[in-house]
């Protein structure tokens, strides 16, 4: 929070438009996980690690927390101009954390969006078919994939 707010006042102060700095998060459900966070250079309040690590759900647990973090990054750097965008990656093989991410990157998305205080919508874009879809399928068929919804043309 301190690096987001001097950031946006040396903007200020040399008349520059803050650029968007982009926020990466990564849901975590285990100890070897956990170290593997802060071996990156992640720093883990030791609260928040005993309570993700010993919850009946880590991973959903994890997801709460960095909902949390995301939610009062937002509200303590309000006003100061630094857009943000948002990242979610999985840094372990194990399938829960994988599927995590999903989920993880869903609610940050809407946390972030209704912070901006303005409608919007998601359009999706399915690139692939899905597998068994894509046995069966021509081979000469396009494989990108729109939803039914209409996107909005800007003029």
């Amino acid at each position: 929070i301190r690096l987001i707010r001097d950031y946006a006042a040396i903007c200020r102060q040399k008349g520059l438009v803050p650029r968007k700095v982009i926020l990466t998060f990564a849901p975590v459900s285990r100890a070897k996980t956990m170290e593997f966070i802060k071996w990156l250079g992640v720093r883990v309040p030791s609260i928040a690690e005993e309570a993700i690590l010993t919850a009946e759900k880590p991973v959903d647990a994890s997801i709460n927390f960095l909902c949390d973090a995301l939610r009062t990054i937002l509200k303590e750097t309000l006003g100061v101009g630094v857009p943000f965008g948002i990242s979610c990656e999985s840094v372990s093989i194990y399938k829960a954390e994988i599927d995590g991410v999903h989920e993880l990157f869903k609610r940050l998305q809407g946390i972030l969006l209704d912070s901006r205080g303005s409608p919007w919508k998601v359009q999706w874009i399915q690139v692939m078919p899905p597998a068994d879809e894509s046995e069966n399928s021509n081979k000469g068929q396009n494989s990108l994939i729109k939803n039914e919804l209409q996107p909005y043309h800007l003029l």
